[in-house]
């Protein structure tokens, strides 16, 4: 019968080093090796029991290959197989496959520019820690791939191996200058594959640029974003799937009260990629089995009562905004939190919260664009009673045939103070104490907030 295969099977021959960092990649190293191994034996195992005692030459020839599985499995004979068979896999965050499964052209390895900023999504909206980046190439040295991605100390032997680190040589085997080429050879996984090329089965698309007087074109070849994708699946498939939210469900359909709720996805679409081979598209797709989220990308279909201008009122924010419903209802949620709504920052109350933040901003930028289609110059009315900030900013059209209007509407500063205007009555209406607001423990929520007028200013700027 074939044993599980100790742990001394794996043993190294020479000492064990004394460094503790290349003793912790030793350890981590054969942990992956031994998992690995413990898988094959299992199924040589299950082979073996379906055999009869008479079949000796079949049962031969699995022991045989018991013993050849266990002799790759060694540490260093392992690494040095596992080196060689990087060149066939490359890493990338956008792959051209997924566009086109006979697609041949260059995939891309792109963290993302943060210089972008919060309005435009893109990789770095993800972050660092939360981004998935994929290995595409040849199915048999996916699990070198698997390999590099074995995390030390909080960061993967493929970071340490491409700053060339002592510890980790060490760790591969006693030849520094052997341990150095395989490290720089699992480092050139992160490196392109020559020269970047595109395909006739690559989508492209014609962006005009301006030459002078002459009309030029760059083509670009779109690619798609695997590691976004996968970020999505995840929370889709934690939002549909999870024990959590299967149990907040269940809560809703009893009637029964539940710590948070819960999302749905109306109208999703799943799309299909790789057929019975979805490895070939990426190790990210493989471990979705090929499946791909599409949200609906349709225009909203809006239905509202004709708004009617603001008068006699300073502000929007006095009465008129918390008047609508969607605001009544939003503010409601939070009073029912009691004290939990006032000062927590973490956890279901904290959540509810930002969330409900989240909500009002939506709902203020939807009244301000009612408010937009009013008969262009409505502030212009002897009842209407607006500051100046809030007049630039709901009436805009009113700058095309007002000139002193249009001057004050340039002038810097108006967004800043509705801003600040709205961040105050949001506070307010939220519970927030004026105390608690200067107190360590709001931290959280004045970096929230600052993020979402820094969000808002730039919709307010669309209309400058």
């Amino acid at each position: 019968m074939i044993q599980p295969v100790k742990d001394s099977v794996l043993a190294k021959s020479s000492v064990v080093p004394t460094d503790a960092r290349s003793a912790r990649f030793e350890a981590a190293i054969r942990g992956f090796l031994h998992k690995r191994l413990q898988l094959k034996l299992d199924v040589l195992q299950k082979q073996r029991a379906k055999l009869k005692d008479s079949q000796a030459d079949k049962v031969r020839e699995i022991e045989h290959k018991r013993k050849k599985e266990i002799a790759r499995h060694q540490l260093e004979e392992w690494i040095a197989d596992a080196a060689r068979r990087a060149s066939r896999i490359e890493q990338a965050t956008h792959i051209l496959k997924l566009t086109h499964p006979q697609a041949k052209g260059s995939n891309l390895l792109a963290l993302g520019n943060k210089a972008i900023g919060e309005t435009y999504v893109g990789t770095h909206t993800i972050g660092r820690d939360d981004l998935r980046l994929d290995v595409i190439g040849d199915a048999a040295a996916l699990d070198v791939a698997a390999f590099l991605r074995v995390r030390v100390d909080g960061k993967s032997l493929l970071d340490y191996a491409n700053s060339q680190d002592p510890a980790l040589a060490a760790a591969f085997c006693e030849d520094r200058p052997q341990a150095e080429k395989w490290m720089e050879a699992f480092g050139r996984l992160a490196q392109p594959r020559g020269p970047l090329s595109s395909h006739k089965f690559a989508k492209q698309v014609y962006w005009p640029v301006t030459d002078g007087s002459k009309a030029k074109y760059h083509l670009l070849a779109p690619l798609f974003s695997t590691s976004i994708a996968h970020y999505v699946w995840k929370i889709i498939e934690e939002d549909r799937f999870s024990v959590d939210a299967q149990n907040a469900r269940a809560a809703r359909r009893a009637g029964a009260a539940y710590p948070h709720g819960y999302r749905t996805y109306p109208d999703l679409a799943i799309q299909r990629v790789g057929g019975a081979n979805p490895q070939n598209a990426g190790q990210l797709n493989l471990e979705r089995n090929g499946k791909n989220y599409l949200l609906p990308s349709l225009p909203p279909t809006w239905r509202s009562e004709r708004a009617h201008p603001p008068l006699h009122v300073n502000s929007i924010f006095d009465h008129l905004f918390s008047n609508r419903n969607r605001v009544r209802r939003a503010l409601r949620a939070v009073h029912q939190l009691g004290d939990g709504g006032v000062a927590a920052d973490s956890g279901p109350a904290g959540h509810i919260r930002i969330g409900v933040a989240r909500e009002l901003r939506d709902e203020l930028l939807q009244f301000a664009a009612e408010l937009h289609e009013l008969k262009a110059g409505w502030t212009l009315d002897p009842d209407c009673q607006l500051n100046s900030e809030e007049q630039c900013w709901l009436d805009p059209r009113r700058a095309a045939q007002d000139e002193s209007f249009a001057a004050l509407c340039r002038a810097n500063g108006w967004q800043d103070t509705i801003c600040a205007r709205y961040a105050n009555w949001l506070n307010v209406r939220l519970g927030i104490p004026a105390a608690l607001r200067n107190q360590t423990e709001a931290a959280h929520w004045a970096s929230f907030l600052d993020k979402e007028l820094h969000m808002t200013r730039i919709e307010l700027s669309c209309h400058d």
